[in-house]
């Protein structure tokens, strides 16, 4: 007698023969007999009028955590999928350093959209090693499940926090190759990275396997290659537009490296660009070609588009946004209350459509970053928001374009705005950009690559670099100094009037990034008058606040909060009062107490940050 028995289903058994009405047999949880079963069976049941098939694999899924608090994997087991597999796009709960749990709680909840809550509870959290992880969930689940060992993981827990924007060294390299090893060793199906602009952690900042470059991804793919079974899973911005030639490459060469299949996520059809599926599949060509295989994953349905301001969706990711959909569920609902936010958001929403230039001169601007003296020093000292800075309706919330243009300019530049001779030659040159009538969007986006180069998403690759900026860049830089010296020529030795007009600097949105073992404060060279009102926000967690210095002064702690939301990273309202050689704080509405600052009022606009950690600021405004 047989355990089970399925009587006169329509079975569909994925070998690619046709449909037939079929008895399926089941005996110690194999099937023993297809067709016309004459045993019985200790339990029968009639699937006529029903279709019989094996369960489905599901290869790009994010249970990761989920198996935690639901080892049924709902709701894919509702729709017949019996083996999921987790770990996709370079997000991983594994390998785990200790003091790392938070961080990459807050990635997943921002990649993924996972509650942050769930993350927080629903997870143990009690594990190193990858292999520690898989122990956890095995023989606890109602479905099977596999896992890939994610890019991210390995890099936080070799480069750290302080390299996590870095390429690798060749030590790093290394050890994060021993490390998969072991992963892979211990039960992991493969490897899988992101270098997709539209990945970010927690904090707002590019994954850290965006900075990974091609010896980094290659050498991964040897260790893979190691290891029977295996396979790669690979995201890249092309999956979402259109594949380049360097990521056709990339992509073909991986594959052919680890001798594995390499798939990605999603192929999608679309009638207003047809030819897109074409080129898509050209990488699935270049991969045969290469002695590798490239599998693109699709759907058999439209793509939906879930659209909420509750949970993590498209909306999510429109620059400018972040400030307001990052905030806790009931401080985003306060916010999209109020008719003045919802009026910026929807002008963010729509900037970005001015400007259908912008796309290629910006990447003629990247290619020449490397001849630029200050382009070191800025991008290792601040690390500027370049998609809220972009656009012109971003800064029309905070001031006119003219004038954050001219702050930009002065805040990229070692010529200071005041109590230098020179300032009047800073000033004179933004006022004739003004009024020759050249501050439109496009312009000022194009001036702000070349004087103060942002974090850009993706990176030029050395060729591009080396024979465009061969071929510009004598022309630029002579023109660049005829034009500097007749600028100088024309300049006055008093400030220009707009200057003494503003009697005021704005900065709607900066991010500094401090170094491990590296005490020295952030200076604006920005010389501070004797009587001023300077207001900002920081966002930063309690514990943090007392360890940033504003003008030399202890933030401390903020005001009371909830219980349940103690743990929040929360925009704090700070204020900066100096008349009369005194100074007066004020951290969300609350004094910090006398003698708490420094003996000496600050010279300089100077910021000191927690070592290793990223301090964000936005609304800065002085007023004197």
């Amino acid at each position: 007698m047989l355990d089970y028995v399925i009587r006169s289903g329509t079975v569909v058994d994925g070998t690619g023969a046709p449909a037939r009405q079929a008895d399926v047999g089941l005996l110690d949880g194999v099937i023993v007999a297809v067709g016309r079963v004459e045993e019985h069976g200790v339990v029968e049941l009639d699937a006529d009028g029903m279709v019989v098939a094996p369960g489905v694999v599901d290869p790009h899924t994010h249970y990761d955590a989920q198996l935690f608090w639901d080892p049924s994997a709902s709701p894919s087991n509702l729709h017949g999928v019996t083996t999921v597999i987790g770990g996709n796009c370079g997000f991983t709960l594994a390998p785990l350093e200790p003091g790392d749990a938070d961080y990459l709680r807050r990635m997943m909840a921002k990649v993924e959209g996972m509650p942050l809550a769930a993350l927080e509870h629903g997870v143990p959290w009690d594990w190193r090693s990858f292999g520690e992880y898989l122990h956890r969930l095995d023989g606890r689940l109602g479905v099977n499940a596999g896992f890939l060992v994610g890019h991210c993981a390995l890099r936080r827990k070799v480069m750290g926090a302080a390299r996590a924007a870095e390429v690798a060294t060749d030590e790093e390299i290394a050890a994060m190759r021993r490390l998969l090893g072991e992963s892979l060793a211990a039960g992991g199906l493969g490897f899988s990275s992101s270098q997709s602009r539209t990945h970010s952690d927690g904090e707002g900042q590019p994954v850290t396997s965006r900075f990974a470059d091609r010896r980094e991804m290659l050498a991964f793919c040897e260790e893979v290659g190691a290891h029977e079974g295996t396979t790669l899973e690979y995201i890249t911005s092309g999956c979402l537009d259109t594949f380049s030639d360097d990521e056709i490459s990339l992509m073909a060469e991986m594959s052919a490296t680890a001798r594995r299949p390499l798939n990605w996520n999603v192929l999608t059809v679309d009638s207003r660009a047809p030819e897109k599926v074409a080129r898509q599949l050209e990488a699935s060509d270049a991969a045969a070609a290469a002695g590798g295989r490239v599998v693109a994953l699709t759907m058999p349905t439209l793509v939906p588009m879930n659209m909420s301001f509750l949970n993590h969706c498209a909306l999510f990711l429109i620059p400018g946004w972040d400030s307001v959909m990052a905030l806790p569920v009931p401080e985003r609902m306060r916010e999209l209350a109020d008719p003045g936010v919802r009026h910026r958001l929807d002008e963010l929403a729509h900037a970005e459509s001015l400007d259908h230039w912008f796309a290629p001169l910006a990447a003629l601007a990247r290619s020449f970053w490397f001849f630029l003296p200050p382009v070191r020093w800025i991008s290792d000292q601040m690390k500027l928001d370049q998609e809220f800075l972009a656009d012109r309706r971003a800064v029309d919330h905070f001031g006119t374009s003219g004038g954050y243009a001219s702050s930009l300019v002065a805040l990229a530049s070692p010529i200071r705005l005041a109590g230098d001779p020179e300032a009047s030659t800073r000033s004179q040159t933004v006022s004739s950009f003004q009024e020759g009538g050249l501050a439109s969007s496009l312009f000022q986006r194009v001036m702000m690559l070349l004087s103060c180069p942002f974090a850009i998403e993706g990176r030029t690759p050395l060729w591009w670099r080396w024979s465009t900026a061969a071929t510009i860049a004598g022309v630029t830089l002579a023109a660049s100094c005829l034009t500097l010296r007749g600028l100088a020529g024309w300049s006055s030795s008093r400030p220009s009037a707009s200057l003494q007009a503003a009697r005021s600097f704005r900065l709607p949105h900066l991010a500094i990034g401090q170094r491990e073992h590296d005490d020295q404060p952030f200076d604006l060279r920005f010389r501070l008058p004797d009587h001023f009102t300077m207001t900002f926000e920081v966002m930063a967690e309690p514990a943090e606040l007392s360890e940033i210095e504003m003008l030399g002064h202890k933030l401390g702690e903020p005001r009371e909060l909830d219980p349940g939301r103690s743990a929040y990273r929360l925009w704090h309202r700070v204020k900066i009062i100096r008349a009369s050689g005194h100074e007066q704080v004020e951290v969300d509405g609350q004094s910090r107490p006398a003698g708490s600052g420094p003996s000496r009022p600050a010279t300089w606009l100077t910021i000191q940050t927690p070592a290793g950690r990223t301090t964000r600021l936005r609304d800065l405004e002085l007023i004197w």
